[in-house]
């Protein structure tokens, strides 16, 4: 690796000149349900530092209070919503700021979404729980198909992880895309999550599925391309700032385990971003190959655990 080309640093040096930390958190505060490190106690104690915590997660699968809940309970007991910016929550907003014309949407992914648009005021059909019209398996005929009763109510097709994806749950998001003109927008395209180093498939797997129906051509590839409103896109860190009245971003930096998400939305929102050697990185070794792949994942700082507060010592 290039000498120089990122700073080997510790939660404590970056204290000294931050003030706004935005956090990812699988991979960063917790792995699966194992605090990662001394991460509740580092928050605690930038929490007692007067520091400006904001949990970003890619995740679709829980409400802000979910959350809030967990975190308490992880023992970061100051922790409020408005600390929150889960992919559910930040794409229900993005659809009322960007899209108030639409008043209803069809979603693939869990509950949470649906919770979240609610929320913002706005109604939903689909969800985890829908399998097909008799709710019991995932199976659609090509009668059901043809026969199928669009909404024209429904304006756009929400894509989220979903663990009880169906066959007919692709087929009516597909339908309502390329035959109602619905909007096709994802809270996220991650390709997998560690789970104790297994890659576990994440939404990018629905959102592609979805996609892949509708441009095989490749002429309309632009027209159905998705708006992926999670990491790295920018507009969670905009919202944050336009939340929390900060008009200073050199005093924010993004700290995450993932290049390709969280270094990146440091890199697109214009703010400084620091690698945490936790979760899909673990080595300094590693984080070369990232770098020839894009320019842009590479980090400023590279600390070997959030949760180890003075720890600066990293080995290749």
């Amino acid at each position: 690796m290039e000498p120089n080309t990122f700073q080997l640093t510790s939660i404590r040096n970056l204290a000294e000149k931050y003030d706004y930390f935005c956090l990812d958190c699988d991979g960063v505060i917790w792995s699966g349900n194992r605090i990662i490190d001394q991460s509740i106690d580092v928050i605690n104690w930038l929490h007692s530092q007067g520091k400006k915590i904001y949990f970003i997660t890619n995740s679709s699968g829980k409400t802000r209070e979910d959350y809030r809940i967990r975190i308490q309970k992880m023992g970061y007991s100051e922790c409020v919503e408005e600390q929150i910016y889960g992919s559910a929550y930040t794409t229900a907003k993005y659809i009322k700021e960007k899209y108030p014309e639409i008043t209803k949407v069809r979603v693939v992914g869990m509950n949470s979404i649906r919770k979240e648009l609610s929320a913002q005021g706005i109604d939903s059909e689909g969800g985890e729980d829908e399998l097909t019209f008799d709710n019991s398996t995932g199976y659609m005929s090509m009668d059901d198909f043809e026969k199928y009763p669009l909404d024209p109510a429904v304006k756009a097709v929400v894509v989220g992880l979903d663990t009880k994806y169906t066959y007919a749950k692709l087929s009516v998001a597909s339908l309502y895309i390329q035959t109602g003109g619905a909007k096709f927008i994802a809270t996220n395209d991650d390709a997998f999550d560690v789970v104790n180093g297994r890659k576990m498939p994440g939404a990018g797997a629905m959102v592609q599925s979805i996609q892949f129906t509708l441009d095989q051509s490749g002429k309309d590839r632009n027209i159905y391309k998705p708006e992926i409103i999670g990491k790295p896109n920018p507009y969670v860190i905009e919202l944050i700032m336009r939340d929390n009245n900060i008009t200073d971003k050199t005093k924010m930096i993004m700290i995450g385990d993932r290049p390709d998400t969280d270094i990146l939305l440091g890199f697109n929102a214009g703010i400084d971003r620091c690698l945490t050697l936790t979760g899909v990185v673990d080595s300094l070794g590693s984080i070369q190959s990232w770098v020839e792949k894009n320019e842009n994942f590479r980090p400023i700082y590279v600390v070997k655990s959030f949760g180890k507060l003075d720890d600066s010592e990293i080995s290749q």
